[in-house]
């Protein structure tokens, strides 16, 4: 009996040998053409299809970024459940979601597509809104050390990349190609980067504003938390300082409304703070609500101010808050 088993198996190998042999002399005719499933893009190496709903925990654990979408929902990245939440604008309940891989941090949604930041592995992945990764970028050239957040000009064809560990931003093209980077001097001047966290894009100016800690005690006096200001090619532009009243700790994630005003999530003091145009504090909000606040999100159709609230594991709206 024991024979007769070992012949089965090797009769089975044989087979299976031989399909393989068949498969391979017909991919490699001259006719053959390659067909990939009908999506935007071929898939990536390798491709990553989205985990099933019943994998995944309906409920915030960690959220980091949040943008604005189309259908009633804000969207948010869950750093502990590694996945990628559909959140209802009205109800602040999560209505799906997607897995991504591990770590997920920036966030931003532009074409119809999801862009997330890995901090597993510094890449950018871009999906699509049913959890399907169409591609991947930001690990070779110009590759990312800790992303933290991002922001996308859809109509310039940009991506930018907050790259905590490298105090700098890194530029993509929306296809992913490296194309520089704001970067600092090794002169540790006031113009420069040294722990940025937060992005937020000015698109009709094309300015880059980004949140910054400042440099570890002792490296650069005179420096305090702050928001810097770039053009797109990476020119320093100005300096958003903190003042009485509108402190900066450490600030976060940003928002610009169509006005100018712009909204800074502080996680150590627990609020966002606003400042006008000009750099001057106008206000701020969820002081003593908010629980390390990590993003902001704008909606201006109703003047509603949306919050990450890390802390909690939850989404804070203030109904008709906006300046």
């Amino acid at each position: 009996m024991e024979k007769n088993r070992i012949r089965r198996k090797h009769a089975i190998f044989l087979v299976l040998a031989a399909l393989m042999t068949v498969a391979l002399a017909v991919s490699c005719g001259k006719d053959t053409e390659i067909i990939y499933v009908p999506y935007e893009e071929p898939p990536p190496d390798p491709y990553v299809l989205p985990e099933p709903l019943s994998n995944l925990k309906m409920t915030l654990g960690s959220p980091i970024r949040a943008a604005g979408f189309s259908d009633g929902h804000i969207l948010t990245t869950d750093y502990r459940q590694g996945a990628v939440y559909f959140i209802n604008s009205s109800t602040l309940e999560v209505d799906t979601g997607f897995r991504v891989l591990d770590r997920p941090t920036g966030l931003f949604y532009a074409g119809g597509k999801i862009y997330v930041s890995h901090e597993s592995d510094g890449s950018v992945g871009v999906y699509s809104t049913q959890g399907r990764m169409l591609k991947r970028f930001g690990s070779g050239s110009g590759a990312v050390g800790l992303p933290n957040d991002l922001a996308v000009d859809e109509a310039a064809g940009l991506v930018f990349v907050v790259d905590t560990r490298n105090a700098s931003v890194k530029r993509f093209t929306i296809t992913g190609a490296y194309t520089g980077e704001i970067s600092p001097s090794t002169a540790n001047t006031a113009e420069d980067l040294f722990r940025p966290a937060g992005i937020a894009l000015d698109t009709s100016a094309q300015r880059v504003y980004v949140s910054d800690y400042g440099p570890y005690t002792g490296l650069f006096t005179g420096y305090q938390p702050q928001i810097q200001v770039y053009d797109y090619a990476g020119n320093y532009v100005k300096s958003i300082l903190p003042s009485a009243g509108y402190e900066l700790s450490s600030p976060q994630g940003l928002a610009i409304d169509s006005t100018g005003d712009l909204y800074v999530a502080d996680s150590f003091l627990r609020k966002v703070v606003v400042y006008g145009p000009s750099g001057t504090g106008i206000g701020n909000i969820g002081a003593g609500i908010l629980n390390a606040p990590l993003d902001v999100l704008l909606d201006e159709t109703s003047g509603d101010v949306f919050v990450t609230n890390n802390r909690t594991g939850s989404i804070e709206v203030f109904r008709g808050a906006m300046k």
